[in-house]
């Protein structure tokens, strides 16, 4: 589970990992993507792309599931959660950029 490797290569030749996509979705794709999770009953209400100020570089995603009252930062996530979460956030950003 790494959000800062390579995942996508834009047409212009940029390549962009899992946490760059976050950062570039807008306010109506994030809503799409939690309604996706939804739909396959994976109760998110948010996530969230951070970076610590005092430590560039370090990167984090927190996801917050509906009812729970802190973050989960994405490495405690099962890998079929962080992979249903990847792929729903690639697929908007690819269809959301055209």
């Amino acid at each position: 589970m790494n959000i800062t490797s390579t995942i996508i290569t834009t047409a212009d030749g940029k390549s962009l990992s899992l946490y760059d996509i976050c950062r570039l979705l807008s306010k109506r794709q994030w809503k799409h993507v939690l309604e996706q999770l939804q739909e396959e009953e994976i109760n998110i209400e948010r996530i969230e792309a951070y970076e610590y100020s005092e430590a560039r570089g370090i990167k984090h995603l927190f996801i917050r599931f509906k009812g729970a009252k802190e973050d989960t930062p994405f490495y405690l996530l099962s890998e079929e959660i962080f992979s249903k979460m990847a792929e729903c956030i690639v697929e908007e950003f690819r269809t959301g950029s055209k």
